[in-house]
């Protein structure tokens, strides 16, 4: 539970952050800089976080991402869970087409591309004037609608344009075998008492992973919520790569 109270802590830290940090996360400004052959911070953000997908998956939804934070101080109001593959395929539509648009634009200004970190980000602050609070809310209304509305981390299922870079990361970790974060288990000491399923903040079915003996999911955010709940310490996340 100390692991938990860590990782809570540094969701609601970045939280605090995000008035600072939003724009390093939007898609809009990357759209907007490559117009223009500009590589802006968001757009750097985003090849980090699929370069850290090939080693940690989505961990950083589960541990550091703002409005990961947002969403779980709405399970207070709404815990109830979001069923796994349903419309997950949503912010996977909305990655194509925006990722599309992204590197049409790039391809367009090839050979007069330049790097600007703060790219519409006066003095590395996102809400430097107050007409961004207005796009500022506007997120926070979008995603605390989601969660209160549908359930847990609704917007990381549904809407979420960073997802899919960790998920193509850790498609790609996989490929290669990469050493990355995995989660295991003692089948032997699991007693199906379904406290792993009924924790994991992503509606994730747990216990089938246990029994069909595949411990890996797209969705999976690495919170070790599952590890947490499990009474029989019969599961764990490792640093390794697949036997």
């Amino acid at each position: 539970m100390r692991r938990q109270r860590i990782r809570h802590s540094l969701l609601i830290i970045s939280l605090l952050l995000f008035p600072i940090t939003q724009f390093y996360f939007s898609p809009y400004i990357s759209i907007d800089g490559a117009a223009q052959g500009i590589v802006s911070g968001s757009l750097l953000v985003f090849v980090v976080l699929f370069l850290a997908g090939i080693f940690v998956g989505r961990a950083p939804c589960g541990w550091i991402m703002p409005c990961g934070g947002l969403q779980e101080v709405c399970f207070y109001a709404n815990d109830k869970a979001v069923p796994v593959g349903g419309k997950d395929y949503i912010k996977r539509i909305i990655w194509v087409v925006w990722f599309g648009l992204l590197l049409t634009l790039l391809l367009f200004n090839f050979g007069h591309w330049s790097v600007d970190p703060l790219y519409h980000i006066a003095g590395g602050i996102s809400i430097s004037a107050p007409v961004f609070f207005i796009i500022y809310y506007a997120v926070l209304i979008v995603f605390v609608a989601n969660s209160l509305l549908i359930g847990k981390r609704a917007s990381c299922h549904y809407i979420c344009w960073m997802a899919p870079f960790m998920i193509l990361g850790r498609a790609l970790g996989n490929a290669i075998n990469a050493p990355r974060l995995q989660l295991s288990v003692d089948a032997d000491a699991c007693v199906s008492c379904r406290h792993c399923s009924a924790s994991c903040p992503m509606g994730i079915d747990v216990h089938q992973l246990i029994q069909t003996n595949r411990m890996e999911h797209p969705e999976c955010i690495f919170c070790h919520e599952c590890v947490s709940q499990c009474p029989e310490h019969a599961l764990a996340i490792q640093f390794q790569r697949s036997k």
